[in-house]
């Protein structure tokens, strides 16, 4: 166990700090299966879910991640079909809010999250959130953008967003709650922007897709 602490946890640099200890920890461990989990502490994840995860991601060689459909305590249904573009595809891949990932294809397809979804040099994204503008920044969805880089190296790999979801509970004030809505807004346009600007394959990854 060990402890990391930034203002940002979430954000790649964040995460690749943990990733740079996670490598050094397997570095003298020769287990043939290696996986590390990302689940926000906001998530409701109990040992059942976590060996759902496990199994899936065991039962195939080429799934790199798997991760649970999550719902909010904020959005309404009419808010999430229209940030999430029925089904855009930021919305098709697990998010780093509760993921499994499969370190040895991770180490090996995509080594790092990139910081480009941390460094905001895109300038600001114009929102409407409840009919007021909102700005924020390109950043997030280092997730995604990790399963492109990797599909973009190895077109056999897989990922599966599990059907079943999990709570996300958001406490906090009216601000907080704006914050959740703008955060999840972006998600679609950040991502397919993101990907443009590596040029990464949107089809690629919708197609790597486990379905039901």
């Amino acid at each position: 166990m060990f402890n990391i602490y930034d203002k940002e946890p979430t954000s790649a640099i964040s995460l690749n700090l943990a990733i740079k200890k996670i490598k050094e920890i397997y570095a003298n461990n020769k287990s043939e299966k290696k996986y590390f989990i990302i689940a926000s502490k906001e998530v409701e994840l109990q040992p059942e879910n976590i060996d759902n995860l496990v199994e899936y991601i065991d039962s195939d060689k080429d799934v790199l991640v798997v991760g649970y459909k999550l719902k909010d305590n904020i959005l309404t249904d009419k808010e999430y079909k229209t940030f999430s573009n029925d089904g855009g595809i930021a919305y098709q891949v697990p998010w780093n809010t509760c993921a499994i990932w499969d370190y040895k294809l991770f180490d090996k397809y995509i080594g790092e999250f990139d910081e480009i979804c941390s460094n905001n040099q895109l300038g600001k994204l114009i929102l409407v959130i409840n009919g007021d503008v909102k700005y924020t920044g390109y950043k997030g969805m280092e997730d995604g953008l990790a399963i492109s880089k990797a599909l973009d190296k190895n077109s056999n790999l897989k990922y599966k967003l599990l059907k079943d979801e999990l709570f996300w509970n958001i406490d906090g004030d009216d601000e907080r709650k704006i914050d959740q809505k703008v955060k999840l807004a972006r998600k679609n346009i950040v991502l397919s922007t993101f990907i443009n600007i590596k040029g990464y394959s949107i089809e690629k990854l919708r197609s790597a897709a486990i379905e039901e």
